[in-house]
């Protein structure tokens, strides 16, 4: 007989995504509890971290009446009564977020493993299957899953710098995972809007699915030097950074589905050149040079630091838009001049492959087979 904390774990770990998926790949139309008895639960004692908190989530969505008193009290929720559990709809919504991602972790999934579970549960709200992916994500970079999957504390306790990460990243150059764009909706050449530009991001982002993922830095030029992102935020509404990460969710999700927004992730970096810095140092010796005063404080530079680069650049001009995309499960086609057509990365380069090509490369690149279907 399971103790009531052990009970409560059992219920979070069977109402998860993870074991849904799970328990589906062994059945065809009917669940019994042949089925049940071979799902591979992992044991834990009830003084591990693991257990308790999976536990204390799962009794708050179900101690909501009085019959679970007893329950409530023997899990310890505080008050130790129905009035601990939860009722409201978004309040519930997030604990079983929590539980997904905590679950995932405990049977240590990877982001894509994750990612590919999700997409299997079509009748899912989207927002509910990207809230789990984003908590899954965000317990992984905070160092919180190591309490589940042990093998990421080592990654949990080295920090990495983001903007450095990428400046790493940009001075490695391009390659046949990575691709720099100097905008996404800008001609830079006839220095006007250009639908013909914004085409060549989802073609550069169906290039990536299509292989084997990779990274596309949008506000870089290919010799590496930062664009910007500034023509770009005023073509999006001029709302900054937001409005262009709308802008380019919805591009993509209308070309692929929207199955294909938990296969890449949007970030911003602002990659401040050299000579703003040392415009920055100059004008604060200036001011301190000769006035008896002590050196500015760290609020009187970042106050300082900002009028420089206000009045001196648009908003967004040291900007860059970091596109993580991971490899699909499915095919992902692009529609160009109303064709639809196949594109992969070989190299630097987005190529086109004609259909002899694209039936051989389907069985190496999806070996386990999936149906060529098109949105």
């Amino acid at each position: 007989m399971l103790a009531p904390l052990e009970m409560c774990f059992v219920v979070g770990v069977l109402n998860s995504f993870t074991v849904d998926w799970l328990i589906r790949q062994k059945i065809t139309s009917h669940v019994n509890m042949f089925y049940v008895y071979q799902v591979p639960v992992p044991r834990l004692s009830d003084t591990e971290a693991a257990l308790t908190r999976i536990a204390d989530r799962a009794a708050r969505l179900t101690c909501t009446t009085p019959e679970y008193d007893g329950l409530a009290s023997a899990i310890g929720l505080k008050p130790p009564t129905h009035r601990a559990g939860v009722t409201d709809p978004s309040a519930r919504a997030k604990l079983r977020t929590e539980l997904d991602a905590m679950v995932a972790h405990l049977y240590r999934l990877t982001e894509e493993e994750f990612a590919h579970i999700l997409t299997t549960f079509p009748i899912v709200p989207e927002t509910t299957k990207q809230a789990a992916l984003d908590e899954f994500i965000r317990m992984r970079e905070s160092g919180e899953a190591a309490v589940f999957n042990p093998d990421l504390a080592k990654r949990a306790s080295t920090v990495i710098d983001p903007a450095k990460a990428v400046k790493d990243l940009i001075a490695a150059g391009e390659s046949a995972t990575v691709e720099f764009k100097s905008t996404a909706r800008w001609d830079v050449k006839l220095n006007q809007p250009s639908k013909i530009i914004e085409r060549v991001i989802v073609k550069t982002v169906a290039a990536l699915l299509n292989t084997r993922g990779g990274t596309l830095v949008i506000g870089i030029e290919d010799d590496g030097k930062v664009y910007g992102l500034a023509q770009d935020y005023k073509l999006s509404g001029d709302k900054g950074r937001d409005g262009f990460e709308l802008w380019l969710t919805q591009t993509l999700m209308k070309d692929f589905g929207k199955d294909v927004a938990g296969l890449f992730a949007v970030a911003f970096f602002e990659l401040t050149p050299p000579n703003i810095a040392g415009q920055e140092e100059l004008l604060a010796q200036a001011k301190c040079e000769g006035s008896g005063t002590p050196p500015m404080s760290m609020d009187q530079n970042a106050a300082l630091r900002k009028y420089v680069i206000d009045t001196q650049t648009e908003a967004g001009s040291y900007d860059v838009c970091v596109v993580t995309v991971k490899p699909s499960p499915k095919p992902r086609f692009f529609v160009e001049e109303g064709k639809e057509k196949f594109y992969i990365r070989t190299g630097n380069p987005s190529n086109e492959l004609k259909m002899s090509e694209l039936l051989d490369y389907y069985k190496l690149r999806w070996p386990e087979g999936t149906a060529i279907t098109t949105v």
